[in-house]
């Protein structure tokens, strides 16, 4: 279960702007404004009373559950950090992270996908998201001008983003002894560094 929060479907959102908040409500019922007349590109996103209730009796555990999130991911980070090859995402001080993911993202020399295999190997199911990214899907690559903006970060990111599990159902042997798989496998690997490869795309 990679959701903090069972709907079945649906979401929320949320927003300080007025503006947007309006845009996203019309965009949820098909792009309708007070008319029946769509004007702007919407679908039928919205929720339903039953997916409501269930996430209405869920959301008192929300904060247990990011809770139990953060502390899988600090386990992760206190084995991984500072891994050669490995660059863990920066979370500002402060801030409280959701941790619907934890990814990390693999430097030059590393395979995300062989890593992926072996710990898969180990029985942990990992998912290598954002791949590919929305410029390079069949729908929106129509739209990429790489002669304008070349989002070669981008490219590299998502090739190299490798996230590991990080529900509720974790528990701390679990992560420890995810992590230390990991380690294992990149330390086995030939000399790599923390960059990951910027192809020119």
């Amino acid at each position: 279960p990679t959701k903090q929060l069972t709907c079945g479907e649906g979401g929320l959102i949320v927003t300080r702007h007025k503006k947007l908040a309006e845009m996203l409500r019309r965009a949820r019922n098909y792009g309708k404004g007070a008319e029946y007349d769509c004007d702007i590109l919407g679908l039928n996103a919205r929720m339903s009373e039953l997916q409501a209730a269930l996430g209405r009796a869920d959301l008192p555990r929300l904060p247990d559950k990011i809770r139990r999130r953060n502390q899988i991911a600090a386990i992760y980070e206190s084995r991984l950090k500072g891994l050669p090859g490995l660059r863990l995402q920066r979370i500002p001080r402060g801030a409280v992270h959701s941790r619907k993911d934890f990814g990390f993202v693999l430097g030059q020399g590393l395979n995300r996908d062989e890593l992926a295999a072996a710990l898969a190997a180990q029985g942990v199911d990992t998912r290598p998201y954002f791949y590919p990214p929305l410029h390079r899907q069949k729908l929106y690559s129509r739209y990429y001008r790489p002669k304008v903006e070349a989002l070669r970060a981008t490219d590299a990111v998502s090739r190299n983003i490798l996230c590991l599990p990080v529900h509720t159902r974790v528990s701390d042997d679990d992560a420890v002894r995810i992590a230390d798989a990991v380690a294992q496998h990149v330390c086995a690997q030939p000399a790599h560094t923390d960059e990951p490869a910027l192809a020119a795309v």
